[in-house]
């Protein structure tokens, strides 16, 4: 848990608001598994706040902000409040009516072709994204250690294998795991886009049917 002081300060710097007043914030955690994202209550409104987590070190945070402004243009996501591009803080509107799938709720039939149609949305719009994170540069770091030695081996192997298709480079998420696709309204959206950046779509493809254990 995030101290009241180290929010308060946050929320200042982004100048959403002048209120320095740590009695007037409420904060609840909302989970996360890189990144560690709190509920934040000023008076009567609510924000959404990200802190990233120790890992992953190798997200470039200047390239998921450009990312994320034009996947919002787009209409594939969320717009932010602030985006600190140095420490990878964001903030935005908590919206109370948005819901998060989980991988068994994605995998239905209910919301399994709505998220392959976002997909083709992405992969087939014209917006060049930058490369936030590297998976050839991660699965060398961990390859010499034990405990990922085999995560490393298979998920250099399936590189490989991407890169032998030849396809031709797309706008990918590369994060497709459940709580990922939001829905709000009537419209499916996708979020956190620090991994995203320019790749075969059968990157994303292959990631969802690995993250929610798909095997059909």
């Amino acid at each position: 848990m995030t101290n009241t002081k180290e929010v308060v300060d946050i929320f200042l710097k982004s100048e959403i608001t002048t209120n320095s007043d740590p009695e007037s914030y409420s904060i609840s955690e909302l989970g996360g598994i890189t990144n560690n994202n709190f509920k934040v209550g000023i008076s009567d409104r609510y924000f959404v706040l990200r802190m990233p987590g120790k890992n992953p070190d190798l997200i470039n945070r200047k390239a998921e902000k450009k990312n994320q402004i034009q996947a919002v243009e787009a209409g594939l996501t969320l717009p932010f409040l602030y985006f600190d591009e140095e420490t990878g803080i964001k903030i935005s509107d908590f919206e109370s009516n948005l819901i998060a799938l989980e991988p068994d709720q994605l995998k239905s039939k209910e919301y399994i072709n709505r998220a392959l149609t976002t997909l083709n949305v992405l992969h087939q719009s014209d917006i060049i994204l930058e490369q936030c994170f590297n998976h050839y540069t991660f699965f060398k770091e961990i390859q010499n250690e034990e405990e990922y030695k085999e995560m490393a081996e298979v998920g250099n192997y399936l590189l490989e294998k991407i890169k032998a298709i030849n396809q031709k480079l797309v706008p990918c998420h590369k994060d497709i795991y459940g709580p990922n696709f939001v829905l709000l309204g009537n419209d499916m959206y996708l979020i956190d886009w620090e991994y995203s950046g320019m790749d075969s779509k059968f990157f994303d493809f292959g990631d969802l049917c690995l993250q929610q254990n798909i095997e059909e």
